[in-house]
């Protein structure tokens, strides 16, 4: 009965859009909430806005759905999101809900393939650092979800250990962005890459860092898991070219690239 009537929901909704109805998870309304007032109101999506404990028991219907997870990820949301996206969903994990926190969750870092290294950060160990600006590189410029429709501010060397030295487009999150180092991969093989960062160090004596895990994706069963780093607060989601990537996760396909 209760499957029914959600099925009916959707329907009635998606006469509206298409079908294409997002549901947003969060424990950080802020960001959220203008994020989803730019989908609502810059491309006619249908966003749901959630907290854990506010999710629907059932989530297969949605086009997409983004998480964004500051504190505890609770077991049954974890669960979900990963029965989600292997079902064939297009599940987009936004900033902290990869973060030291959720290293007590038993199936989220196997899924994501993805460790946190305890230990200084010099030494490889994770490390976040806020608040900083940093510059968002184009690591993947014929990819769909870093160029369709997303203007750069400009060019600029990057290098990593997966990326050739070059002149790539970035954009820059100004004073209130976060960045995470090293982020490290325990499928790496798997991944696509799509963004890097570069921090100035100003926070840490002045050594300047890139890395190429700002932006990634991979194939999980039958769907998409898509990662994007920046979003710390309210700032991160006001740039365009930052918000545009998020749309081109969503929408992207992939036959495209």
């Amino acid at each position: 009965m209760w499957l029914a009537l959600t099925a009916t929901i959707f329907l009635f909704r998606g006469i509206a859009t298409g079908g294409e109805v997002i549901l947003i998870v969060h424990d950080e309304l802020p960001q959220m909430k203008l994020l989803a007032g730019f989908l609502r109101e810059g491309y006619g999506y249908d966003v749901d806005v959630k907290t854990q404990a506010e999710m629907p028991s059932e989530i297969s219907h949605y086009k997409a759905v983004i998480v964004f997870i500051h504190g505890k990820m609770l077991e049954e949301p974890e669960k979900a999101f990963i029965a989600y996206a292997k079902s064939g969903g297009r599940l987009v994990v936004l900033h902290h809900s990869i973060s030291s926190g959720k290293r007590k969750n038993k199936y989220w870092f196997d899924f994501l393939g993805i460790k946190l290294p305890e230990g200084s950060w010099e030494k490889g160990g994770y490390k976040w650092i806020e608040p900083v600006s940093q510059k968002v590189v184009n690591i993947n410029p014929s990819h769909y979800i870093t160029s369709h429709e997303v203007k750069y501010d400009g060019r600029i060397s990057f290098e990593s250990e997966k990326v050739k030295r070059g002149l790539y487009s970035y954009f820059t999150l100004k004073k209130n962005s976060e960045v995470y180092l090293n982020h490290t991969f325990t499928d790496g093989k798997e991944k696509t890459l799509l963004l890097g960062f570069v921090y100035d160090g100003e926070r840490i004596g002045g050594k300047k860092v890139m890395q190429n895990t700002s932006g990634w994706l991979k194939k999980v069963g039958k769907g998409w898991l898509i990662y994007l780093q920046p979003g710390h607060l309210v700032d991160d989601i006001q740039s365009k070219a930052y918000r545009q990537i998020i749309v081109n996760a969503i929408r992207w396909k992939p036959e495209e690239k």
